[in-house]
């Protein structure tokens, strides 16, 4: 079986580097997200504005980097 994330190298092959894309896209969404949140606001047209803003698209995002923001979102908010 092939290692997708072999480092041994110290080179990085496409889908390496979109993977680790994506998780940094979906890092910043969530931190954007926390720092710009106020109650009342409708979480998904604040997360438009800001995938909007950083000029993310949906190829730009592995499914399991949604599904993290997704999670991550819905726990903010359960907090908050």
């Amino acid at each position: 079986m092939m290692n997708l994330f072999d480092m041994t190298d110290g080179k990085m092959n496409g889908f390496e580097l979109a993977a680790l894309q994506s998780e940094e896209y979906a890092d910043q969404i969530i931190r954007i997200f926390k720092s710009n949140y106020e109650d009342g606001d409708d979480p998904s047209d604040l997360l438009t504005v800001i995938v909007n803003g950083l000029g993310v698209t949906d190829e730009d995002l592995f499914p399991e980097s949604k599904r993290r923001i997704e999670n991550e979102i819905k726990n903010y908010l359960m907090r908050y």
